[in-house]
């Protein structure tokens, strides 16, 4: 067995990953895979397409390799995180809009100790200063919150959808990667 090259321009690795696609040319890392995907795609989709059209075509079940099951398995993993963030962000929205509620509420207030906070299960008496500083801490922490799990799921859609192309280029129509009740606000 021949050591192949990666097919990158300029790169002198050796092509140990193998186009999943067309099969014939390799790379030595993913990012140097979708780095040249511009130029290995109109080759590689033809190639695909004339190997393919007569199973794929006819409704013939595609071979999964071990390499195609541990992406669907790496997809799966990433969609579940996706959906655990999404419901925290869910819920963070709620915190904030209970967080501006309890902050004009403060202000409206007309005696000046007359606010309360809870910690854990214990009710204190505070300030209405110390209430508005702790409603503040409170938003402070959930806008960095929000913020965190904002870039997590940017993150997972990027990793998602490149894993997706890769599974809709070898599979098709025979797999299905959408989620339905998946919302993303991009």
């Amino acid at each position: 067995m021949s050591k192949r090259q990666c097919a990158f321009s300029g790169c002198d690795q050796p092509g140990t990953k193998t186009c999943t696609g067309c099969g014939d040319i390799g790379y030595c890392s993913k990012e140097h895979q979708i780095a040249h995907w511009k130029t290995h795609k109109t080759q590689c989709k033809q190639k695909h397409k004339s190997a393919s059209a007569g199973g794929a075509a006819r409704g013939e079940e595609i071979a999964v390799t071990w390499e195609d099951q541990q992406r669907i398995n790496e997809f799966s993993r990433l969609n579940l995180r996706l959906q655990n963030v999404e419901e925290q962000l869910v819920s963070g929205r709620s915190a904030t809009a209970n967080l501006d509620d309890a902050a004009g509420d403060i202000e409206m207030l007309l005696d000046d100790d007359a606010c309360k906070v809870k910690i854990g299960e214990v009710f204190w008496d505070v300030s209405n200063e110390e209430a508005e500083e702790f409603v503040k801490q409170r938003k402070d922490k959930q806008a960095a919150k929000t913020t965190e799990l904002q870039e997590q799921r940017t993150q997972l859609v990027k990793q998602m959808d490149v894993l997706k192309a890769m599974l809709y280029q070898k599979f098709g129509k025979q797999i299905n990667l959408e989620n339905a009740d998946q919302t993303r606000d991009e």
